[in-house]
């Protein structure tokens, strides 16, 4: 008998490893493959499979591709870049050294650079993002719009159109702000068993004095984030015409159900 499967996109610092846990205590550990960036000869006989792997890799090095039910995760773009920007300025501590040293090279300059920028600077935020433009390093600009189009430091507006179809293509669409929900919604749409609560896990608590509620660092990060706050309206929008839907549909149920049990408590009071 066929069973359905599924591909997560994990798009970085979108609780990713919440969601993964969530999956695999909703089907099985035995069924899930996470990470697959550096297991893709390990994906045979597995129903769920997720990772780092930008969409057009994906279509291209998973065989079959197509048959595979999509589901992603967006988040606020500036919550999301923070993060983003903290959790790789913490593999440079001195506690995070085995997990350093499995990263490329790339990622190790990077982690350098990061220990000589303040983040409470708004100067310094600018240098750091001058810095990743010269020496092509687009880990943080747009993360979110990259992982459906492919890595780019500026998008032009058909690119945008291009991710906006590529999001009405995925089938559930969940955002971080509201991941109980998005776990309501799969469960519901998918038939789950499992009625469990996510419970936020590999959480960067370090701020390194990255502080978003300052205007003055907002604008600045601004260029990491211009094309993502397009494509999170476009994401967040449909999850929530989406959930709103079995909203509905749920509202409905309750009340048939409710209807039938007036019913038969009448017909047992006639009795």
């Amino acid at each position: 008998m066929y069973k359905q499967k599924y591909f997560y996109l994990h798009i970085p610092k979108t609780a990713g490893t919440t969601f993964n846990n969530f999956l695999k205590r909703a089907f099985s550990s035995k069924e899930c493959l996470f990470h697959i960036e550096n297991k893709l000869d390990k994906l045979e006989n597995k129903r769920v499979i997720g990772g780092h792997i930008i969409l057009p890799k994906a279509t291209k090095v998973i065989p079959n591709f197509e048959e595979y039910i999509k589901l992603t995760v967006f988040r606020n773009p500036l919550e999301q870049v923070s993060s983003h920007l903290r959790f790789v300025k913490k593999l440079g501590e001195s506690s995070e050294y085995k997990r350093l040293e499995g990263h490329s090279s790339s990622i190790k300059r990077i982690v350098s650079f990061l220990w000589s920028i303040d983040f409470s600077n708004v100067e310094d935020i600018k240098k750091l993002i001058n810095w990743l433009e010269e020496n092509n390093y687009v880990l943080f600009h747009n993360t979110q719009i990259q992982y459906l189009i492919g890595s780019k430091f500026h998008v032009t507006e058909e690119e945008l159109i291009e991710a906006e179809n590529i999001i009405e293509k995925i089938e559930y669409i969940g955002i971080t702000e509201r991941l109980d929900d998005y776990i309501k919604l799969l469960t519901y749409k998918l038939d789950l068993s499992t009625k469990l609560k996510s419970k936020n896990l590999n959480i960067t608590v370090e701020s390194y004095g990255l502080d978003i509620t300052n205007p003055k660092i907002v604008d600045a990060l601004e260029p990491l984030i211009c094309y993502d706050k397009v494509i999170y309206k476009y994401a967040k929008d449909k999850f929530e015409k989406e959930f709103n839907s079995i909203l509905s549909s749920t509202m409905k149920e309750q009340e048939v159900y409710g209807f039938l049990d007036r019913i038969v408590l009448k017909v047992k009071n006639i009795f």
